[in-house]
């Protein structure tokens, strides 16, 4: 079982919920999908869309994504989708698009940076939401956007994206 912040999420009865380390319920068994719990919140489904719940069970970010990845540095990267088409951005801890989802992928924060793709041209963001001309981190490997792959029939058809970033330099 993998506890992330004191909780791990669970499966009953094909629903999913959260038990504490003593393995009692702290958070009910209704969600179609439960993630970890990272920076105080979970990603979790309900009624077909992805929103984010704090460890008291109470909703945070609304259910009206198509998709949601845990929070990384205080943003976490959400996709919606109508059709064929998916958009992606990045909300806050409270539930503000901090990046509008219009991108066509994205990447995780970095160092306080987030990355994003439109066509094909990349561009990045601070956690205020403000565009930034370069990645500007500390990273001795380049910085990877990867769509997402659910199965490996996909994979084939998927492109992976490396974005360079500052190379560490030694003092």
């Amino acid at each position: 079982m993998n506890f992330k912040e004191g909780f791990a999420s669970v499966k009953q009865n094909g629903k999913w919920g959260f038990i504490d380390k003593t393995s009692k319920e702290v958070i009910p068994f209704k969600y179609e999908y439960g993630g970890v719990f990272s920076q105080g919140l979970a990603t979790v489904k309900l009624n077909g869309t992805y929103g984010y719940i704090d460890k008291k069970g109470s909703e945070i970010v609304p259910f009206v994504y198509y998709e949601g990845f845990a929070f990384n540095e205080g943003a976490a990267r959400v996709r919606t989708r109508e059709g064929s088409a998916s958009k992606w951005g990045f909300v806050d801890k409270k539930g503000k698009e901090i990046v509008p989802l219009i991108y066509d992928d994205a990447g995780d924060f970095i160092n306080g940076k987030g990355a994003v793709r439109l066509n094909e041209k990349y561009l990045f963001f601070d956690r205020t939401g403000k565009e930034v001309n370069e990645m500007d981190i500390i990273s001795p490997e380049p910085v990877i956007i990867s769509p997402v792959v659910k199965d490996a029939d996909n994979l084939k058809n998927k492109k992976k994206a490396v974005v360079p970033v500052k190379p560490v330099k030694k003092q």
